[in-house]
């Protein structure tokens, strides 16, 4: 359940974002992916989530919210190529982890700084939930990183396929046409892909 102080937190960190003029999902995207996670979370021992592109961490705590509330021992990776962002992200995971609704967020969040083509081929553990939200050019290569460590009908959600779908037309093209995937493409606000890999 979303608690006031959750819900205020995460309004004043979407200000933030937009202040700092760093991209940031919108409210009901970032339910959306709460949603999922809960969802796909639910009567596992154990869920990991890799999140490519952390910007200040606005979907990441969606994202442990999700994994919160379904009470799932797990481990959200997220990466994030500014080193300023990096440092920022930090304070804003410890302000978080005194929410109500967020706390443990900080034992859960592996913030990781670099390059995600160079980070997740080091990644050892199997993961259950991608979302992809970095730079658009490179989404085919961070999902083809990502494939051997995804377990099977493990999640794929990536950002901005409708209003970058000529700049994701190979990665759009891989997700839809592959028989390893099945997808669905959701159009809320910039649009979301859903897809489960299947092989």
């Amino acid at each position: 359940m979303d608690t006031d102080s959750f819900i205020s937190f995460m309004r004043k960190l979407k200000e933030r974002c937009r202040q700092a003029f760093v991209p940031a999902i919108s409210e009901r995207c970032g339910r959306l992916l709460k949603i999922l996670v809960q969802m796909y979370s639910s009567h596992r021992e154990q869920f990991n989530v890799l999140e490519i592109g952390t910007g200040l961490g606005y979907s990441t705590l969606w994202i442990a919210k999700g994994l919160l509330d379904s009470n799932v021992r797990g481990e959200i990776y997220t990466i994030e190529i500014n080193l300023g962002r990096v440092e920022t992200v930090m304070e804003i995971l410890k302000e978080a982890n005194e929410i109500e609704g967020l706390v443990g967020v900080l034992n859960m969040v592996k913030l990781i700084y670099g390059d995600s083509k160079e980070v997740i081929p080091k990644i050892e553990k199997p993961l259950d939930f991608v979302f992809i939200d970095a730079e658009k050019t490179e989404y085919l290569t961070y999902l083809k990183l990502v494939e051997p460590l995804l377990n099977r009908n493990g999640i794929v959600v990536a950002d901005d396929v409708i209003s970058h779908k000529n700049l994701l037309k190979d990665f759009l093209d891989e997700i839809t046409g592959s028989s390893m995937w099945e997808t669905v493409i959701i159009p809320i606000d910039d649009g979301f892909s859903l897809s489960i890999k299947v092989k």
